[in-house]
C-alpha cells in the first residue's frame, strides 16, 4: 500500500509533512494509480484496466465514505464491472443519471406532495 501513498504525494507534489500523520488526502485517478493498485490486490487482476480506470474517476466520490482507502474504491469498481461481464457499467450509469437529470418539470411536479397547488385542504363533513 506504500506504493499508492507514494504516488499520491507524487500527483499532488506534497511530501509526508505536508500530509501529516492521518491525513487522508483524494489522489487524481492516473493510470499509474491504476497500476499501482492492480500489482498490490490480486482481485483487481481481474478487471479490464481501461474499466477500472474509468470506474475510479466516477467512484472516488466516495472516498470520504470509505475512509479515504483508494483500494476499498478500486474494489467496489471491480466488483461493479463484474456484476455485468461483457457490459460497460459506468457508460450505463452515467446514461441513467442523465435521464433522471431530464425529468420534465411538468412531471416533478405532479410527483411532488401535493401536486402544484401544494396540499389540499381536507374537508369536513358538515357537523364535525
Amino acid at each position: 500500500m506504500n506504493d499508492v501513498n507514494q504516488i499520491i504525494q507524487e500527483t499532488l507534489h506534497i511530501n509526508e509533512d505536508d500530509l501529516g500523520v492521518d491525513a487522508k488526502v483524494k489522489p487524481e485517478v492516473t493510470p499509474e494509480l491504476i497500476d499501482t493498485l492492480m500489482a498490490g490486490s490480486p482481485e483487481l487482476a481481474e478487471c479490464d484496466k481501461d474499466m477500472l480506470l474509468k470506474g475510479m474517476s466516477v467512484e472516488m466520490e466516495h472516498f470520504d465514505t470509505v475512509g479515504g482507502d483508494v483500494a476499498t474504491v478500486a474494489r467496489i469498481v471491480c466488483d461493479h464491472i463484474k456484476e455485468f461481464p461483457g457490459k460497460d457499467y459506468y457508460a450505463a450509469l452515467e446514461q441513467m443519471e442523465h435521464e433522471l437529470k431530464e425529468t420534465p418539470e411538468e412531471e416533478k411536479t405532479e410527483h411532488a406532495p401535493g401536486g402544484e397547488e401544494g396540499p389540499a385542504a381536507k374537508e369536513l363533513p358538515a357537523g364535525e
